[in-house]
């Protein structure tokens, strides 16, 4: 990420963004597969679904609940960890400045919309089920008829499935709440598969594309450290820092030291 911020035109930032979230995303998933290696977690950890998971359990109980972005999601009952007076009813402009209480409610917004998509796949998936099990139900009772010498029932007009409120409720509660490694493979989803235009022509200039690709950089860097520290301890210093100067000898040329993983360890190792 660092290096195609340095060395590519900014015009061309808005098509390497699609890159960059595919980068963001697994920087983060494989950062925190290996500290679900570290802690000791046992049974297959080798799907999206099962990583994504742990990042959310990791980050929102005990101590680290209060280290905001990784610490917030947003659930069935609302934000977490959060603070209280977050107001999701507040209609944004895309022009309005950032303040604080409005970082917050965007940040809100973008867990909120991420689980809503899962959401929809949930009741999606129990409509369907729902209607194929009415269409079997019906050829079951068609079928005794027929056998009984009786004739054959009129086959019903197709008709979507329909969920009652309790059902709806039923389904929401199921659906875990989503944070940071979520809203990360959204944006990769949604701009791999389904609007790969989406940085090539949404933002309105080369610099808010550089500016996109700088964001995505920080919060990925600094994903990454929170989770190094941790590493760090539970494999031990001399160890890990091993790994780090063997991987920055192989693949560390272009960084400076201020950058990247070569900032990185040295501030894991002076503090």
């Amino acid at each position: 990420m660092y290096v195609t911020g340095k060395h590519l035109p900014a015009e061309g930032l808005g098509t390497a963004t699609n890159w960059t979230v595919v980068q963001a995303y697994y920087a983060v998933y494989l950062v925190a597969k290996a500290t679900a290696i570290a802690q000791g977690k046992t049974g297959p950890l080798d799907s999206h679904p099962l990583i994504q998971r742990f990042f959310i359990d990791f980050w929102v109980e005990g101590d680290r609940r209060d280290l905001a972005p990784w610490s917030t999601v947003f659930g069935f009952e609302g934000p977490r960890n959060m603070p209280t007076n977050v107001d999701l009813g507040n209609a944004l402009h895309a022009w309005s400045s950032a303040r604080r209480e409005e970082c917050w409610v965007r940040l809100a917004k973008a867990w909120e919309t991420t689980r809503a998509d899962s959401l929809n796949d949930a009741l999606k998936a129990v409509r369907t089920k729902k209607a194929r099990d009415r269409q079997k139900a019906w050829n079951d009772t068609n079928a005794a008829r027929v056998e009984r010498q009786k004739k054959p029932l009129r086959r019903p007009p197709a008709a979507a499935a329909t969920l009652n409120s309790e059902e709806k409720a039923i389904i929401d509660r199921s659906v875990r709440p989503a944070g940071l490694l979520d809203y990360l493979y959204r944006l990769r989803i949604r701009s791999n598969y389904e609007d790969s235009a989406m940085w090539s022509e949404g933002p309105a200039s080369a610099e808010e594309s550089l500016g996109v690709h700088w964001n995505l950089a920080t919060i990925t860097s600094a994903t990454l450290l929170v989770h190094e520290v941790l590493l760090r301890r539970i494999v031990g210093a001399s160890t890990f820092d091993g790994l780090t100067n063997e991987w920055l000898q192989k693949n560390g040329v272009l960084l400076d030291p201020r950058e990247g993983l070569r900032l990185r360890a040295e501030v894991l190792r002076y503090g």
